[in-house]
């Protein structure tokens, strides 16, 4: 399969639940891998990854409900690095701004492949009206 055809899949029903349990479980062992190696390092990328893959192949609403799930993994893991010693009210604010990030992306990504249908829909109206009108054109010039 060429990168193109992976890009305007239309998943099926089928498809679509496992690609959301996939992109579910990524989340949780990223958030399990973000709790192992501790606060060094940044899990931006692999937390809004699944995130944007359900936004695209299952729906904004796939994508926003991974998008909540990815922000609670990523707050209850810090929660559980940090301890007692986390200001609350900076955990909560890096939190929101994680979400933020997070919906920006789900709605983004939908909102690409909705605008993306569109422009194929319109380009094969435009081709099947161009083949009509060339055959429609030639017939009158040139009658068998």
């Amino acid at each position: 399969m060429k990168l193109r055809e992976i890009l305007l899949w239309q998943p099926g029903v089928l498809a679509q639940a496992w690609i959301f349990l996939s992109t579910m479980t990524l989340v949780l062992g990223v958030g399990y891998l973000h709790k192992l190696t501790g606060l060094a390092y940044e899990f931006h990328v692999f937390f809004i990854l699944p995130v944007l893959l359900a936004a695209w192949f299952v729906g904004a609403r796939s994508g926003y409900a991974l998008a909540l799930l990815a922000g609670a993994v990523w707050f209850i893991a810090d929660r559980m690095l940090e301890g007692e010693q986390a200001d609350a009210l900076s955990l909560l604010f890096n939190t929101g701004m994680r979400l933020a990030i997070f919906m920006f992306g789900a709605w983004l990504m939908a909102a690409l492949r909705r605008i993306l249908a569109r422009v194929l829909r319109w380009r094969g109206a435009w081709r099947r009206a161009t083949i009509r009108w060339r055959n429609c054109r030639c017939r009158s010039i040139n009658p068998c």
